[in-house]
């Protein structure tokens, strides 16, 4: 199991002289399309839906929604997909705490179908944090910026049974939802597109079954 882990993790820790610990960077890439499902959401203090996630006053309770994102290497090589969850009690700025569950497969690849398929080997757990809002350095179009950060902790299943995976995940997005900078023209901000939103501080452990 050992032998797996070093190999599959090899593009993203470099250093892997401690064979029971490994730190790690990866980026997280919100592609085009990436919500698998909306899930449900009320609004608070008597605020009534007017659209998808928009509430007439008050603020926004979001359950179940689901997405998938792709996970990179320092090189910006793709080493896994994501699937999550999301749950969140915002206010009207779209800020406060959010949790939900996490799946990842490692792998080259990263699609929609690959997040949604049965897997035998992967590492899951559950997240939880909070995120605020700022005003954006950008300026206009836009003039804000939602700061997001989880706490990750996770387990490994089949050939990752045995790996324990922990994390603080930090988000940087310019709008009240999960947004790609895919989708933001090119005359807004030249040179965004390619940027991945999300960055990821994780230590696996290796159990010792020598």
């Amino acid at each position: 199991m050992k032998y797996l882990v070093t190999m599959l993790l090899l593009a993203a820790a470099p250093a892997l002289a401690a064979a029971e610990k490994i730190e790690l960077t990866w980026y997280e890439d919100f592609p085009l399309g990436m919500e698998i499902s909306y899930g449900t959401f009320k609004c608070t203090k008597g605020g009534i839906p007017v659209a998808p996630f928009v509430c007439s006053k008050g603020g926004i309770h979001i359950r179940g929604m689901e997405g998938y994102t792709c996970l990179l290497n320092e090189n910006r090589e793709i080493v896994a997909t994501t699937w999550f969850s999301l749950n969140a009690n915002w206010d009207a700025s779209y800020t406060g705490p959010v949790h939900g569950e996490w799946k990842v497969i490692m792998g080259s690849d990263c699609s929609k179908e690959i997040a949604l398929a049965d897997h035998d080997s992967y590492l899951a757990g559950t997240y939880s944090g909070k995120r605020k809002v700022f005003p954006s350095p950008k300026g206009i179009p836009m003039p804000w910026t939602w700061y997001g950060v989880w706490k990750l902790d996770g387990y490994g299943v089949g050939d990752f049974e045995g790996v324990q995976f922990k994390s603080i995940n930090e988000y940087e997005t310019y709008h009240p939802l999960q947004f790609q900078y895919e989708a933001i023209p090119v005359s807004a901000w030249p040179g965004i597109q390619g940027e991945p939103e999300g960055t990821i501080h994780g230590l696996m452990i290796l159990e010792d079954d020598e």
